[in-house]
């Protein structure tokens, strides 16, 4: 089964995805952006989906070290924000971010937009999975 971590600190919209998405995938919430990079070494996910404004998190330094890993670049990571200005959408993008969101959005949306990316990045297998 497919991992997604979803760093967020809005706990309503955590659940809203996670009903969204379903039985289809096993799921890690965080809300404490300090504790982001652990919980993602730790649980190895395939994607994550994170709200940049999380209280706590660096988005940019996130996804610099989710990157700098030899392995990075194979997890997709999906953007959910409310900067809707061209200038920062180009930023975030350049933070190494593969689609983003802007708030609100239809949660369905998500979901298709996730299994488009699991299945581009499914060409490059999760290393993670050979220490699982």
């Amino acid at each position: 089964m497919l991992k997604i971590m979803m760093i967020d600190q809005d706990v309503h919209q955590l659940r809203e995805i996670s009903d969204v998405l379903g039985n289809g995938y096993r799921l890690l919430t965080c809300s404490k952006g300090a504790k982001a990079f652990d919980l993602f070494m730790a649980f190895q996910p395939d994607a994550v989906i994170l709200d940049p404004s999380t209280e706590g998190l660096n988005a940019q330094e996130f996804m610099a070290q989710v990157r700098g890993l030899s392995t990075g670049f194979t997890v997709p990571i999906l953007l959910l924000t409310r900067f809707t200005t061209i200038r920062s959408i180009e930023k975030i993008l350049d933070w190494g971010a593969d689609f983003i969101f802007s708030k609100p959005f239809r949660p369905g949306d998500l979901k298709d937009k996730l299994a488009e990316c699991l299945s581009k990045s499914a060409k490059f297998p999760n290393p993670f999975l050979a220490f699982s």
